[in-house]
């Protein structure tokens, strides 16, 4: 969110000193009207300033939670796959499909039994494809760590 700018005071009421006073206390209103007017600007901009330090607490806020976005599209996914069974088929992110002899595991039984290189060609599938939240830098993890690697990322354990 962008700051809100300062609220500026319309030009202070002022008399023609041609205008004839029908009063002659119209000075002494004037003067007042143009201090309240004045001190109204200052309580406007206060609140300004007020909701400006709000907006800047909350851009951060908003930063982390899109962040979190992509992350929290994924739960249904990873649900699903913590309680199916060996012979299920597998939820991936949406828009991946995996098919049958591609790089993804189509079922946790697969998942379950593939090998260290494997699960490098199914990790770096979902990178392929722009998928959020998979965890960096499997690549230095033994062969099973590999495989936990991207169990844990599709939530199967």
């Amino acid at each position: 969110m962008e700051p809100i700018p300062p609220f500026t005071a319309p030009p202070p009421l002022t008399l023609s000193s041609t205008a004839p006073k029908t009063h002659q206390d119209l000075d002494v209103i004037v003067t007042h009207f143009n201090n309240v007017q004045s001190a109204n600007v200052d309580g406007f901009n206060s609140i300004i300033t007020g909701l400006n330090n709000i907006i800047e607490i909350l851009n951060p806020l908003a930063a982390d939670l899109r962040a979190l976005m992509p992350e929290m599209g994924l739960q249904s996914m990873r649900l699903y796959n913590s309680t199916t069974s060996t012979l299920a088929p597998l939820k991936y992110p949406p828009g991946i499909v995996p098919t049958a002899g591609g790089p993804l595991p189509l079922t946790r039984g697969e998942l379950e039994t593939l090998s260290g290189d494997a699960a490098d060609a199914a990790i770096a599938a979902l990178r392929a494809a722009y998928v959020p939240g998979l965890y960096p830098a499997a690549a230095d993890l033994s062969a099973p760590g590999r495989v936990s690697h991207l169990a844990h990322y599709l939530g199967v354990y």
